[in-house]
């Protein structure tokens, strides 16, 4: 899992700690003692030290006990009568084994990247990591007792909404202004976000009372450290007071989608939805409407939700605070014209369509956002805007009152992309009108078919009814309010026909964009990523494995994230009846039915064991509050059975009832990794031998971590010419490339710090540009930093990793460092087998590139042992016609003619040409290019068969008598039998191949 077991850091001392002698007393106080502190070195020596106004030094309290005596003697030690200006500098004169070691610390620290040493601001745990040897530690135990879940100690308690509301209020008329404000965005949300997720872990273990305890659990809500936690579900019973209402929506989701009549799973989902609603209208910054800081935190099954505080709201100083929205189902909708305003100005930037409703009392308002939202004046005279569940349209294609449909919603890539293929549309019919009349378009200043002035006319038309599909009812309850005003079928009709469209149009380009190669996702991350640029909600994962029939790697990826998610829910079902006892065993049973052969429930042994150790105890009733829950009582019949069910309800496709066929398909090692980070589980690392019918035990499970969402904020500017820069370097504009992605670097450096995603993706594409200017050792400089960041913040298996190992290889080789470049493509290798899987075409391409390098080398039988693998990895995921494939017989033709065996190379090469005609046609620069390299084999065959014929005429009429050799049809060991060291064809070997995301070159 990417851990050196046997690497262990040199051992300086064994603790230092503060001193029980604290305080200070005051007579030593005078005399310039400042601190105490106990120390230990590595050969169990107990060193008292003085930390004083003139140095530290040894003080004699040592010599009354080990770590100190009953009383203390301040006065120098008379066998370390030395000075020190620092504590190291002390240790090192007493110690000689510190000092040694030490060095050697610092030598290694020096020899690490320096980003190595740079704090995130978010806390990262990654999935798989080793066991640490849990010693006595007193710095830990002041540590532990001194925490306050977030708070920050020392200092008065955030406010969080006040920090929040005045950092979007700073200006930001030039640019110095611009970074400020943005540096200190970055910092408070990060700071947020930090402090909810662990405000949130206290709340799960019941660390913080709740505000209302004589409610039911779900409806349990806290306050703490400013921060308002509720739990994600809807509660059963609703206040009917309005102000009990509005004050409950402060934090709560629930009250929304209870309100719509769904389900807990569809609230579960809406807490989400409200996130993104969140950052939609944050990101617009319309001058006096606020939202929330909000974070969505998954921990050991509960979801919380976590949101800064309206100032007023939960003190009831602002009775009436609701100013806009409804609470009571669209029964009485309350209208403000100042709220309102600002709200057109977000839905014209959010293209939002401003329609008019009609509540139950049968009043008409205009309204430009879900009839759900509400709008709440603060005690400090803010306009916030709340619960944001449905800022886009329902999604038509899905049944309403379906789970996978009652909470969904289109995207807003979804709805960009509808606009622009309507607009094409009707552009194309204004044209071809326009040609059948033959009338010159000159006149009232318009130009011969001006697209973009057509596209900027119609672009005040794009905006979309938020509240048409389902306006009347939802989840079988009746709303009070409706829809009403001219235009509604035309509204209904658009987002209908977006629905169409993305069925029709958007999931097919999709998959060709797969299949092509020009998006290649290597896990279900990547893949999820990728349908949301292109506005595909991940329920309609089903669909596109359907329609990627002719794509197998896609087809793996869809059921291997289908089967991730399924198993999420029903850990996450589990796990919060589970109690603290049992979490461990619960985890490790799930892993084993999913991967292993699990035939009888554990719930019966733990049972045996639990009713014996209660007999011993005397029958404590404590045992029976510590619950086993329903997830040792699973087998891997029966979790599989819930899988299918899961998949089936959510994404509407039918998984098969072979499971060890579907987990060799999808991989075991890849699917574990996928489990683990969804459910926020951290296992051991280890040897896992997954043919076993229980994989993992207890033991396995070392921790259940938070996985958190939340509304951090981006430099917008920074980004934008990041973008900016990545287009320049396509577009092979390269010097101005790299000014503005240095540009970028440097703005990104300022706002968002080192340790960030963005910050990692500019040192990648400076990278890219460093090796097209011909600067390897730059690009390698380069892309380690960004190897660097990224193991920092998303774990050292995360894909973008692979990717910048994959880079490495391609920069080592440029500089004639063959050696180190297989060293990193192993690196990526194993990083991309554990991730997606060993049949993956990054794999082969990795394969591919291989070879080249020991082509260089003139190990040709280990490249061709490579091409082959690269080889049946393309034929199986990607088709015998594919670009792909063909690269890889015109690298085994290369490698083979070098080799001598001229027959077999032609032979190959003229499947390459095959294959790039079919695809590409006679016309093609490929396919030229291909001709060229297919007369050279031809060429060189030849020239083999004559000197065959030659040789065989010589031994026709000497005296001795030898045999021939015989190439097989498509071998490669009798070609083997060949070898001539030092002749190679005139022509050199292909480049190193890979696809624009690889960083390296074009094909053959």
């Amino acid at each position: 899992f990417g851990h050196d077991l046997s690497y262990k850091d040199p051992q300086c001392l064994k603790s230092v700690t503060y001193s029980s002698f604290n305080p200070v007393p005051s007579n030593r106080r005078l005399q310039g003692d400042l601190a105490y502190y106990d120390v230990v070195l590595s050969d169990d020596r107990h060193l008292c030290v003085t930390a004083s106004a003139r140095g530290f030094f040894v003080n004699k309290s040592v010599v009354a006990g080990a770590g100190g005596g009953t009383a203390l003697d301040a006065a120098h030690h008379d066998g370390w009568p030395q000075l020190g200006y620092t504590m190291v500098g002390l240790l090192s004169i007493i110690s000689a084994a510190f000092k040694r070691n030490w060095a050697k610390l610092m030598q290694a620290h020096i020899a690490r990247d320096p980003f190595e040493s740079v704090p995130h601001h978010l806390t990262v745990t990654s999935w798989a990591a080793l066991e640490s040897s849990h010693t006595a530690d007193v710095s830990r135990v002041e540590d532990t007792m001194s925490w306050c879940y977030g708070m920050e100690t020392g200092s008065l308690t955030r406010d969080w909404n006040e920090e929040h509301q005045s950092c979007r209020e700073l200006p930001m008329a030039n640019r110095r202004e611009r970074i400020l404000r943005e540096r200190t965005m970055f910092k408070i949300s990060s700071d947020f976000v930090e402090a909810a997720t662990q405000g949130a872990v206290a709340v799960i273990d019941r660390c913080i009372p709740p505000i209302n305890p004589m409610d039911e659990p779900s409806a349990h809500m806290y306050v703490y450290n400013s921060i308002f936690f509720s739990y994600a579900s809807p509660s059963k019973e609703a206040p009917d007071d309005a102000d009990a209402v509005v004050a409950v929506t402060v934090a709560a989701v629930g009250d929304a989608a209870t309100e719509e009549g769904l389900g807990d799973q569809a609230t579960y989902a809406s807490s989400n939805q409200d996130l993104i609603g969140v950052q939609m209208y944050s990101a617009t910054e319309t001058p006096g409407l606020y939202t929330l800081a909000t974070a969505v935190i998954d921990y050991r099954g509960f979801r919380i939700v976590a949101q800064s505080i309206i100032p007023g709201i939960l003190q009831g100083e602002q009775l009436g605070s609701l100013i806009y929205g409804s609470v009571d189902n669209g029964s009485k909708f309350v209208w403000n014209e100042d709220f309102h305003a600002k709200l057109s100005k977000a839905a014209a930037l959010l293209h939002i369509k401003e329609h008019e409703i009609e509540d139950g009392a049968g009043e008409r308002h205009r309204v430009c956002v879900p009839v759900e939202c509400k709008g709440i004046l603060g005690s400090d005279n803010r306009m916030y805007l709340l619960d944001l569940i449905r800022v886009t349209p329902k999604d038509p294609n899905f049944d309403e009152s379906d789970e996978s449909g009652s909470a969904g919603v289109l995207r807003t890539e979804l709805l960009r992309n509808y606009y622009i293929h309507h607009t094409k549309m009707e552009a194309s019919a204004q044209e071809l009108k326009g040609a059948a009349a033959k009338v010159p378009v000159i006149e009232n200043g318009v130009g011969d078919g001006s697209k973009e002035e057509l596209k900027s006319a119609d672009a005040s038309e794009f905006a979309f009814n938020v509240n048409i599909v389902g306006a009347h009812k939802e989840g079988g309850v009746a709303r009070a309010w409706k829809v009403v005003g001219e235009g509604v079928e035309a509204d209904e009709a658009a987002v209908r026909g977006a629905g169409q469209l993305l069925g029709d149009k958007i999931i097919p380009s999709l998959v060709e964009q797969f299949k092509t190669l020009d998006i290649s996702p290597v896990d279900g991350k990547q893949l999820t990523d990728a349908m949301h640029t292109q506005g595909i909600n991940v329920r309609y994962l089903g669909a596109l494995h359907t329609a990627a029939a002719n794509v197998p790697y896609v087809r793996v990826l869809c059921e291997r994230e289908m089967i991730t998610r399924a198993v999420k829910h029903v850990l996450r079902g589990g796990l919060m009846r589970t109690g603290p006892s049992f979490l461990a065993a619960s985890c490790a049973h799930v892993l084993n039915c999913l991967l292993g052969r699990v035939t009888d429930s554990k719930a019966d042994k733990l049972k045996k064991k639990k009713t014996a150790a209660s007999g011993k105890s005397g029958g404590n009733s404590a045992v029976e509050l510590d619950s086993k829950g329903p997830l040792l009582s699973e087998t891997s019949q029966s979790l599989w059975s819930v899988v299918q069910q899961q998949v089936s309800r959510r994404f509407k496709f039918t998984l098969g009832d072979d499971r060890h066929e579907i987990l060799a398909r999808v991989s075991p090692l890849p699917l574990l990794r996928a489990v683990c980070q969804r459910g926020g589980l951290q296992i051991r690392a280890r040897e896992l031998d997954l043919t076993v019918a229980h994989p993992l035990a207890s033991e396995d499970i070392l921790d259940i971590f938070p996985v958190t969402k939340g509304t951090i904020f981006q430099c917008k500017e920074g980004l934008e010419m990041l973008v900016a820069g990545k287009a320049l370097m396509h577009m092979s504009n390269l010097h101005r490339a790299f000014e503005v992605l240095h540009e970028a670097l440097h703005l990104l450096h300022h706002t968002c710090g080192p340790m960030h995603e963005s910050t990692a993706s500019a040192y990648s594409t400076l990278a890219m540009v460093y090796y097209h200017l011909g600067d390897y050792a730059s690009a390698l400089a380069y892309q380690q930093k960004g190897i660097v960041i990224l193991e920092k913040i998303h774990g050292f298996d995360d894909p973008e990793v692979a990717l910048g190992y994959g880079n490495m290889v391609l920069f080592s080789h440029c500089l004639h460092q063959n050696r180190r470049a297989l060293l990193y493509m192993r690196r990526a290798e194993y990083l991309l087998r554990i991730i997606g899987g060993a049949d993956h075409p990054d794999v082969a391409a990795l394969y591919i590139n291989t070879a080249m390098i020991y082509l260089d080398l003139n190990e040709i039988k280990t490249a061709l042992r490579y091409l082959h693998r690269a080889l049946t990895i393309n034929e199986s995921v990607l088709g015998s016609q594919h670009a792909s494939t063909a690269t890889t017989y015109h690298a085994t033709a290369v490698a083979l003619s070098m080799m001598k065996a001229a027959p077999l190379a032609l032979k190959n090469q003229q499947r390459c040409h095959e294959i790039l005609r079919d695809l590409y046609g006679d016309k093609d620069h490929r396919v030229i290019d291909s001709v060229q390299w297919l007369t050279h084999f031809t060429a060189r065959s030849k020239i083999a068969q004559q000197s065959k014929a030659q040789i065989e005429e010589d031994i026709s009429v000497s005296s001795h008598t030898l045999k021939p050799v015989v190439f097989a049809q498509g071998g490669v060991r009798e070609a083997e039998k060949n070898i001539t060291n030092g002749d190679v064809p005139s022509s050199p070997p292909p480049p190193m191949i890979g696809r624009g995301k690889l960083g390296a070159i074009s094909g053959s």
